[in-house]
């Protein structure tokens, strides 16, 4: 993702990146939105991890820590998670 956000910080092209990773080019004009009535299907989030027969409590409790945090900051009506 970091390649992508500077090559179209620098021009190459256009990208299609999570909103929390491009909110500050955003908001600094660094980066416009070119299709601001349009958003990717919202509420999928995927993580990988080698084997889920012995996950370690650590990591399931990592798991759920991220989920519960991304759902606190992006409620499903928030224009980060809004469908078209």
């Amino acid at each position: 993702m970091i390649a992508l956000r500077r090559a179209a910080q620098h021009g190459v092209g256009i990208v299609q990146l999570p909103y929390m990773v491009v909110e500050d080019d955003l908001s600094n004009g660094t980066l416009v939105d070119i299709l601001p009535s349009w958003a990717p299907k919202g509420g999928i989030v995927h993580v990988a991890f080698p084997f889920r027969r012995g996950l370690l409590p650590k990591v399931r409790l990592l798991i759920d820590y991220l989920a519960a945090r991304i759902r606190s900051q992006f409620p499903p009506d928030s224009p980060a998670l809004a469908a078209s």
